[in-house]
């Protein structure tokens, strides 16, 4: 990083991902030059990086840098939880991310990470009307003192009542409008087992049962 800011290469429109392996002065370079990171603490969950190498995303959160949640696709099984694995890995590393900090990275931190932060990120007028409006009523949301800790890491997507994706309603009580939730399953189910027997890959009954 230090000599991609030599170089002029570092700008706000640079963005990194992953970002597990820095130093001090790279961290300085990516927030002189207002280069956003996408993190994804799953993957580097699952690699052991934590034990490679000093945690220094909170680092680079605390010197103002910005940052976004990210995933691949060969850890999408972590998807709706990066939050959660983010602040875990943050403490299992002796450093601390709050809650309120995660939900930024899902926001104005993603929104940057795509050069979008004009029309997303934030409500105001003038932008996209992206909204995701959760339930408060449900057991996982309560006392419902601190909102930012039951978005960002207990209820998390759980609550989700109704998405609103510019203006147009995609998600009402928790399920999609746009397609047939359950066809999609199926359908996904039956080529997934079908894919599976053309490799004589074994699975569970429990996977196999009604497939054709």
């Amino acid at each position: 990083m230090v000599c991609y800011a030599e170089h002029g290469l570092l700008g706000p429109n640079s963005t990194f991902t992953h970002l597990n392996f820095l130093e001090p002065a790279e961290i300085a370079a990516i927030r002189a030059a207002d280069a956003t990171t996408v993190w994804h603490p799953g993957n580097a969950m699952y690699y052991g990086f934590a034990t490679q190498a000093p945690f220094q995303i909170g680092n680079l959160d605390r010197a103002g840098a910005t940052i976004a949640l990210g995933n691949d696709v060969a850890k999408a099984w972590t998807f709706g939880d990066l939050p959660l694995i983010g602040y875990l890995l943050a403490r299992q590393c002796g450093d601390f991310i709050g809650a309120d900090r995660f939900v930024g990275m899902l926001t104005t931190g993603g929104a940057k990470a795509i050069g979008r932060l004009n029309d997303l990120g934030t409500l105001a007028r003038g932008k996209r009307a992206d909204l995701v409006i959760a339930r408060t009523d449900e057991a996982m949301f309560q006392p419902g003192t601190d909102a930012m800790l039951h978005l960002g890491l207990v209820a998390r997507g759980r609550t989700v009542d109704t998405v609103i994706v510019n203006g147009v309603i995609v998600v009402r009580g928790g399920r999609c409008t746009l397609v047939d939730e359950a066809e999609v399953s199926n359908r996904a189910h039956v080529r997934a087992v079908a894919l599976a027997r053309k490799l004589d890959v074994p699975l569970p009954s429990v996977q196999t049962a009604g497939a054709a």
